[in-house]
């Protein structure tokens, strides 16, 4: 994405080379998880080129994203998954451009944009509602950790929860994720903040400049 603004100055031609890239003829797994997150990476660029007039015009912008997202996640299909539907959209031999994948992938692609967008905004509400709430300079520093965060809680879920393996019934688990969420999260905060309280281990494990 860096190389991509050098390359362009115009949004409109960045995102040219973007849709570009997304379509080249590769095949391999790991491509198709780059090509599917590299659109995220360039709108989250223009969320940040044009924050200020998101932010204005917030209720419009919450009112369309909203519910397209809840429209969107009701007819959501297991195989429009990353991980089931991965397919390039153009093949070489012979030539042809696979309208299907084209769908699936503007479906997950408005999907999580929309549900981002509107996620993104309703914490800006929740903020300026609760912005001198005494728990809101913890919440911050939670918010300014989610890197770290997001790697550790995939080891504390993958080799730690998984491998317990409590069986626990479909409402038995809708009742205890949410503790068991919180208490992941907090953990993992607790540990990021100790990583973070050292140069070396700053750089090595959060990705920080020394």
């Amino acid at each position: 994405m860096f190389l991509l603004m050098k390359l362009s100055s115009s949004s409109v031609w960045t995102g040219v080379l973007v849709a570009i890239i997304v379509m080249l003829p590769v095949g391999e797994y790991e491509y198709s998880l780059f090509g599917f997150m590299l659109p995220f990476f360039f709108c989250g660029y223009l969320f940040g080129k044009y924050k200020t007039v998101l932010v204005d015009n917030l209720h419009k912008v919450l009112f369309i994203s909203l519910p397209v997202f809840i429209a969107l996640f009701v007819g959501w299909k297991y195989r429009y998954t990353i991980y089931y539907s991965n397919s390039p959209l153009v093949s070489l031999s012979p030539f042809a451009f696979d309208f299907d994948a084209a769908f699936i992938y503007l479906y997950r692609f408005v999907l999580g944009l929309s549900g981002t967008v509107a996620a993104v905004l309703l914490c800006k509400l929740l903020y300026d509602r609760f912005k001198n709430a005494r728990c809101m300079p913890y919440l911050l520093s939670i918010g300014k950790c989610t890197l770290g965060i997001y790697v550790l809680q995939t080891y504390a879920m993958d080799y730690y929860l998984f491998r317990m393996k409590p069986g626990f019934s479909f409402w038995e688990t809708c009742v205890y994720s949410i503790p068991i969420a919180v208490s992941v999260l907090l953990c993992c905060w607790i540990v990021v903040c100790c990583l973070d309280s050292n140069r070396w281990t700053r750089l090595l494990f959060l990705g920080k400049k020394v």
